[in-house]
């Protein structure tokens, strides 16, 4: 298992094809060499046994049917010479044939007992021709010395007969051999094969297990990044930069629908005077602290809320009228100033408090993207100027 792990997934499938090619050629050559084998022992046995046997019972056919028919009927032709060219031509093919040592002396009888019947039979016809009977040449005992050869013959037909049976358990038996070595070589290369593509398919689905963990772990790494990239690491909140996006991608959606948009800037008072009467690590839990405040209050997912660097702090809201903003900026005045963090270089409050400038619009493909936030710093502006610890809203007809 560790072995496989050492290669790439590209590398471990070349192996495992690589691996079944060479199993598929295998077989392919083990079959090839089994399939020759059994060619040659059928070859040994028709070739070898079966061809024999038919040769030799071809001569003793035209013996039987050609020459001693024509003895018996007393008349000798032609055709008895054409008889023994075939019987010399049968016989030729025979002895050409794979002989073993113990039957060359047998052979050779049966040669000689073929030639001396020819040489009787071609005398007889001479003889023949010249006026003389049939029925005394006869007597020559043409007709036993053919009576001899077809039991010479007779023998050989036996002695291959009994090299046809053993011929043939022999194939038997190397085809039960065969069919037994090509079932054992399959099974143990099946076997072999299951076992490497096992152990491969098993680091294979190892790999595929690490790599969709590590997917995984990617993506929550890229989600992590990327809200840290759009988070305020402080607050929690939006930073400017996720402003700058949601701004313009609400703006144009608001236009199209030809909706209302809100969008608030909110100042801590006299912060800098805090800072410098508590320390950072105080502004820094004050920051964190209206920070959770502002966003308790909106609970829409479409109301965002930001802070936009320092002290200064945004809200965007779709689809809000003129009241309902107004409303939340009042609350958010009286939360924070409810959170109840002392302040004592504050003019307008023993507490922590804060400024809202809001504006509102109705969204028309014409209105400026700038104006938006012009008018929302210049109403921030008004309430800081008007005693700050409050807000100061508007409304754009665009």
């Amino acid at each position: 298992m560790s072995f496989f792990n050492r290669f790439t997934l590209k590398s471990k499938l070349f192996i495992l094809s690589i691996f079944i090619l060479g199993t598929l050629v295998s077989i392919a050559t083990i079959g090839y060499n089994y399939v020759r084998e059994m060619k040659k022992d059928l070859d040994a046995l028709y070739f070898g046994s079966v061809m024999p046997i038919t040769t030799l019972n071809g001569i003793i056919h035209i013996y039987n049917h050609d020459i001693k028919d024509r003895l018996y009927q007393d008349e000798l032709t032609y055709d008895v010479s054409r008889s023994l060219v075939k019987v010399n031509t049968l016989w030729n093919a025979y002895i050409k044939s794979y002989k073993e040592e113990k039957e060359l002396p047998y052979i050779d009888y049966t040669t000689k007992l073929i030639t001396k019947n020819e040489d009787n039979l071609l005398k007889m016809m001479e003889s023949c021709f010249q006026g003389c009977s049939v029925k005394k040449i006869k007597s020559m005992n043409l007709l036993d010395d053919i009576e001899l050869l077809e039991s010479a013959i007779d023998n050989l037909i036996q002695y291959e007969n009994k090299m046809a049976k053993f011929q043939r358990h022999k194939t038997l038996t190397s085809y039960d051999s065969i069919i037994y070595k090509m079932s054992t070589m399959l099974l143990i290369i099946i076997f072999v094969v299951m076992l490497l593509s096992f152990f491969i398919f098993k680091s294979i689905n190892a790999t595929q297990i690490r790599l969709r963990k590590t997917t995984k772990e990617l993506k929550i790494s890229n989600k992590k990044l990327e809200n840290a990239s759009y988070t305020d690491a402080l607050t929690s909140l939006f930073n400017r930069r996720y402003f700058n996006l949601i701004y313009d991608r609400e703006l144009k959606r608001a236009k199209r629908a030809k909706e209302s948009l809100c969008f608030m800037m909110l100042d801590i008072d006299y912060f800098k005077q805090y800072n410098d009467t508590y320390g950072h690590l105080e502004g820094d839990n004050a920051l964190r602290s209206v920070s959770k405040t502002i966003k308790s209050l909106l609970k829409r997912p479409s109301d965002y809320v930001f802070r936009l660097g320092g002290e200064e702090f945004g809200v965007l809201m779709s689809d809000c009228d003129e009241k309902a903003s107004c409303s939340i900026a009042q609350k958010i005045n009286k939360a924070v100033l409810e959170l109840e963090i002392p302040h004592a270089q504050s003019q307008v409050s023993q507490y922590l408090s804060i400024s809202i400038g809001l504006v509102v619009v109705q969204a028309s493909m014409d209105l400026d993207n700038e104006k938006l936030l012009i008018e929302a710093d210049k109403n921030l502006y008004e309430a800081k100027a008007s005693g700050r610890n409050s807000f100061v809203c508007s409304k754009i007809n665009s």
